[in-house]
């Protein structure tokens, strides 16, 4: 079982030309080395090893993935959450941040599981911060939460993306410590990464608050309460 969250309604200011490089570099970088016979050895140089901790690869394992569905589902996350987040920060601080966000995720996930040879790959971690970006300046916008048990949907329900985040972050914390202290890592999913990834945006998101930066808020696209309701 696994929970999915997404956007209803954010209209945008502006293109958002990173984001769009983002899924464009991710996509050309797995199309390009997926049918190669050298492809797992690929994976696992460049992919982010917890016991051979280096910047190097922390860095290139963000735009490695691990098959279609993995990069497919990162970018559509991207796609959902990045524009807004971009729109709000600009290009070259939004780039900047989605960097750091990512280097946060994959600190968290080193810190433990210091000892482990599976290389991480996935933009996953830094999307994660992009939505803890995203939590902070629009915590009040229409977010669709679904929560589907292989490929069937069992229910979903409205509410605002500050509550959508939370539920995720909890479905993520659950199975990370289940994977961790119960199952020894059979899951084979950074779920330490992404909720690093998505505490690390949050904190980012207050810093740029502090700074100056503002997010569009549209009457009609709020919440009345934080929590539960939303507006029609």
């Amino acid at each position: 079982m696994f929970i999915a969250i997404w956007e209803r309604d954010n209209p945008l200011r502006s293109r958002s030309w990173v984001v769009y490089f983002l899924i464009l570099a991710n996509s050309a970088i797995f199309f390009s080395i997926v049918f190669l016979p050298s492809y797992q050895q690929i994976l696992a140089h460049y992919g982010f090893t917890p016991a051979e901790p280096a910047l190097f690869t922390a860095l290139t394992s963000m735009f490695l993935h691990g098959g279609f569905w993995h990069l497919g589902g990162n970018m559509i996350f991207l796609w959902m959450f990045g524009d807004n987040v971009e729109d709000a920060l600009g290009p070259v601080v939004f780039a900047v941040a989605y960097l750091v966000g990512g280097l946060a995720a994959t600190s968290l996930q080193w810190m433990i599981y210091p000892r482990s040879t599976v290389p991480c790959v996935g933009a996953s971690g830094a999307i994660s911060s992009v939505l803890g970006i995203y939590v902070v300046f629009f915590p009040r916008v229409r977010t669709e939460v679904g929560i589907w048990l292989r490929s069937w949907e069992i229910t979903s329900f409205t509410v605002c993306s500050a509550t959508a985040a939370a539920i995720w972050l909890g479905e993520q914390a659950l199975l990370g410590t289940l994977d961790r202290f119960l199952l020894d890592s059979v899951l084979m999913v950074a779920f330490w990464a992404h909720i690093g990834g998505l505490l690390a945006g949050c904190a980012l998101g207050f810093v740029f608050l502090a700074l100056g930066y503002r997010a569009r808020h549209a009457d009609r696209h709020l919440h009345r309460h934080w929590l539960l309701g939303y507006a029609r």
